[in-house]
């Protein structure tokens, strides 16, 4: 049997021209589909996502960690590093002071998350990929936090792109996607996700 092995140029121009979500996520054949309800149906289902209910005031209190967020992400997908690092000092702020007005079941979530935007901050004196493994390691710590409370997602949406190295979700207030992970060379890259 002899394999062909393609250039990395010739397979992300196939990737462009099949739309990225095909490219990254290949589908089973229908034969191959339908041979297998007995294994899927043996597999446990995904686990739910536990809502913990905060006031408003809490609400209120995480929107400018998100607003943060959000510009951040912005500038990762016109692919600049100027201004990340005073974002990602700010989230820490914002996610240190939550720590002591949040329920306990966030406040290690938090803890993680300032820690995560830290380790972002040095990652943008490196290199525009450190910089979105990341970003991609913060989103992870986002979306997380996010999943667990149903009045803090409320107007955001989840994507994700199968094609980004790491953590591969992240989160906006847009309907339609602008990937971070990728930038300016494949800005609309991913699919809507779960929070799970």
């Amino acid at each position: 049997m002899k394999l062909h092995v393609l250039p990395l140029t010739s397979i992300l121009l196939m990737a462009l021209a099949l739309g990225c979500k095909e490219a990254a996520k290949p589908t089973p054949p229908p034969a191959a589909a339908a041979s297998k309800p007995a294994a899927a149906a043996s597999k446990p289902a995904a686990p739910t996502v536990a809502s913990v209910a905060l006031t408003p005031e809490q609400v209120a209190a995480f929107a400018p960690l998100l607003e943060d967020y959000e510009r951040m992400r912005a500038l990762l997908v016109q692919d600049k590093l100027e201004g990340l690092a005073p974002l990602s000092l700010s989230i820490n702020v914002r996610a240190v002071e939550l720590v002591g007005t949040f329920p306990e079941a966030h406040k290690v979530r938090l803890q993680t998350l300032g820690t995560r935007a830290i380790e972002l901050e040095k990652a943008a004196a490196d290199t525009m990929k450190a910089t979105r493994l990341a970003f991609g390691e913060l989103s992870r710590e986002v979306v997380l936090l996010l999943a667990s409370s149903e009045s803090l997602r409320k107007g955001l949406h989840v994507f994700e792109c199968g094609m980004a190295d790491g953590y591969q979700k992240w989160v906006q207030p847009a309907a339609e996607l602008d990937n971070p992970y990728m930038g300016q060379s494949m800005p609309t890259c991913g699919s809507s996700s779960s929070w799970d």
